[in-house]
């Protein structure tokens, strides 16, 4: 009888480095789209970055 782990089926991931590398990027990836929600929801809360200008400034 075969080892299953000795021998992975079609399809399965026969590079562990290269699937631990995937797993680095979408952390990082995951972290910025985080930081980049949290800064725009702040901006929001805060009242910067909008359009209008303020009273008395025409």
């Amino acid at each position: 009888m075969t080892d299953p782990t000795r021998y992975p089926g079609p399809g399965a991931g026969t590079d562990p480095e290269s699937a631990s590398r995937l797993r680095g990027w979408l952390k990082v990836l995951a972290i910025a789209v985080l930081i980049v929600a949290l800064l725009v929801v702040a901006m929001m809360l805060v009242g910067g970055g909008g359009h209008t200008p303020p009273p008395g400034a025409h």
